[in-house]
């Protein structure tokens, strides 16, 4: 069987939540360095409301996998193995740091999911129209959760996340820009996603 929709009664399901301690950051790769957390409405991402009801900010714990889910998003690899990523890409990106007080997040991967009626295709199938249903469903339903953990698509081993804009409220100022080649973590990921800068 292949993820279906979310089921009619999801609202009454248990969800599976973890609590992120404070003192566990966000990262984000962004093209700017202002207007972070930036909840965006654009309906063209994974768990974008798929009415534009609530707005979405995706983050990882790690600067690989939030460098993977943007930089290399949509990048095949090369003859080879690897990518090649123009130096210009790189030079107007910042990491961004995001600090919070705390959030409550749906757990949606490993054995969480299948109880709820979903599987692993919800982080890695495309197009997103069903991913959105689920994101929409966790949304709506009466825990009121921050957001949803995830598998990231290109860095399977790690997980994801991605806030629903009411989260806005737990999350602190000032938020902490650094430019992504000035960041001392870039080349260790260089090195473990093969990059190449050219």
């Amino acid at each position: 069987m292949s993820l279906d929709i979310p089921p009619a009664d999801f609202a009454s399901f248990s969800l599976p939540i973890v609590t992120l301690a404070r003192t566990r950051p966000l990262i984000r790769i962004s093209k700017h360095d202002s207007a972070e957390p930036f909840f965006g409405r654009t309906g063209v991402n994974r768990f974008d409301a798929p009415d534009g009801s609530f707005g979405t900010c995706y983050c990882g714990f790690t600067l690989a996998c939030a460098f993977s889910e943007t930089v290399l998003h949509d990048k095949s690899i090369k003859p080879g193995g690897g990518f090649d990523v123009p130096r210009v890409q790189l030079e107007h990106r910042w990491v961004v740091s995001l600090a919070h007080t705390g959030l409550r997040l749906a757990h949606l991967r490993g054995t969480d999911l299948l109880p709820l009626g979903a599987d692993g295709e919800l982080s890695t199938i495309m197009p997103y129209a069903l991913p959105q249903r689920w994101s929409k469903a966790v949304h709506d339903h009466p825990a009121m959760v921050d957001g949803i953990i995830y598998t990231s698509r290109r860095v399977n081993d790690e997980a994801a996340l991605v806030l629903f804009d009411r989260a806005a409220a737990r999350l602190v100022s000032p938020v902490r820009y650094r430019r992504y080649l000035k960041h001392p973590g870039h080349v260790a990921v260089h090195k473990r996603l093969r990059v190449s800068v050219v």
